[in-house]
């Protein structure tokens, strides 16, 4: 759904401290791991551009390292399976001064480069320090809408840790998403997901719920090895028909409607939603919640 138009700035020296495999960055350490589940730099389905950046910021009155991995995103083919595989995607080392926030501008690939997928980010923790210590990261998208002329602000989107992925034999529920027209608008919603299993492959299922709570089908999808891929229009996937129950007034409205992830192998996943006004780009982030099983 996104291809690079950008050019991307030089590495600065103050950003990293050297290139390293994921293995070596890894060794000998204890970790504290950190997933953002979508990050974009490039055009849209729609024309618009989107830019995301990465923060990281360190609490603590001591420097913390941590390493950023860029796991880029792999299309859904006509079967449901995203599998590219990213066990291999390049770390890089940062350190993140005391009280102290940095953004890894300079480490997004390079000029010229397709640049949508998920960021990684692990906190090192040397094994002489007896508390763990780690960074907190997040990232922020900018718009820029041709047809508006103006650029909006995107998603704020929260490092996930381990505690909020979904594992398997567990559910989560993607609320209030929107597809439709209103008197001045319209929307669509997407579905990102991601595997964070080094392993094996992860398969899942996704169920659409209407605004009556009716089931509309359901889709099963299989990612590989710390795959992260992008369900477009996610509602048109599912064929999803407007008013099927009769519209809520006699004016037009976007309809709500529900994503359910179903877990059934491998994982942990991170799953999310993105609400997109179509006409200006402006985006909303909708995580998945974990759910007790119907």
């Amino acid at each position: 759904d996104h291809r690079d138009l950008h050019s991307f700035p030089t590495r600065r020296s103050s950003d990293l401290s050297a290139a390293v495999s994921p293995a070596h960055a890894l060794a000998q350490s204890r970790e504290e791991t950190q997933w953002i589940v979508t990050t974009a730099r490039g055009t849209g389905a729609r024309g618009q551009t989107y830019y995301s950046t990465v923060h990281l910021f360190n609490p603590h009155t001591v420097d913390v390292s941590a390493t950023w991995t860029f796991l880029p995103q792999s299309a859904l083919d006509p079967y449901g399976r995203a599998l590219g595989e990213n066990v291999n995607a390049p770390s890089t080392t940062v350190v993140v001064p005391a009280g102290k926030a940095i953004d890894l501008t300079s480490l997004w690939p390079s000029s010229g480069a397709g640049a949508a997928g998920a960021v990684r980010i692990v906190s090192i923790q040397p094994e002489t320090q007896p508390e763990p210590l780690s960074v907190t990261a997040h990232s922020v998208t900018s718009v820029y809408a041709p047809a508006a002329g103006r650029v909006v602000a995107g998603p704020f989107i929260p490092g996930q840790g381990e505690a909020s992925l979904l594992r398997a034999g567990e559910i989560g529920r993607i609320r209030s998403l929107l597809t439709g027209y209103s008197e001045t608008a319209s929307y669509r919603s997407n579905v990102v997901l991601l595997s964070t299993d080094p392993v094996e492959e992860t398969e899942l299922t996704l169920t659409l719920f209407d605004h009556s709570g009716e089931s509309r089908g359901s889709r099963s999808i299989t990612l590989g090895r710390l795959a992260q891929t992008q369900v477009n229009d996610v509602a048109d996937v599912f064929d999803y028909v407007l008013c099927l129950h009769g519209c809520p007034s006699a004016s037009p409205f976007p309809e709500a409607f529900e994503i359910e992830v179903r877990v059934l192998s491998g994982g942990p996943v991170a799953a999310a939603g993105i609400v997109l006004e179509n006409e200006t780009g402006s985006t909303t982030f909708v995580p998945a919640l974990r759910t007790a099983a119907p």
